[in-house]
């Protein structure tokens, strides 16, 4: 798994045609954007924290797949678009979250994966 420390706090992945497993480490998240064409990604934020205000990440997702790794105490807030494909959280959402992360996006004819 490739590690990603993102020091200006920015989420940048892209994968075409292909898979990638990148584990992001950063302090203080802020945002990102996550690409998978035809392809797949395994994103890890279990080590990263997020800034105070919350972060955003814009997802496009095209005949490919992507799962997130979230800490067990963050609020994931969905906001992505699915067009013949599919968005799944499968976890419990916290009671008092500490962070929040809201995906935005597109997910066209692929699947998009939150798990702790």
């Amino acid at each position: 798994m490739a590690k990603s420390v993102a020091a200006d706090g920015k989420i940048r992945v892209f994968g075409l045609f292909g898979g990638n497993d990148t584990e992001i480490t950063a302090q203080q998240v802020r945002s990102g954007r996550v690409w998978a064409v035809f392809g797949g990604s395994d994103i890890d934020l279990r080590g990263a924290t997020i800034a105070d205000e919350g972060a955003r990440v814009t997802i496009v997702n095209i005949f490919g797949g992507v799962r997130f790794l979230v800490p067990e105490d963050w609020a994931v807030n969905v906001k992505t678009r699915a067009v013949f494909g599919g968005i799944a959280t499968q976890r419990s959402a916290p009671t008092s979250p500490a962070s929040k992360l809201t995906l935005t996006g597109l997910c066209l004819f692929g699947g998009v994966k939150i798990k702790s």
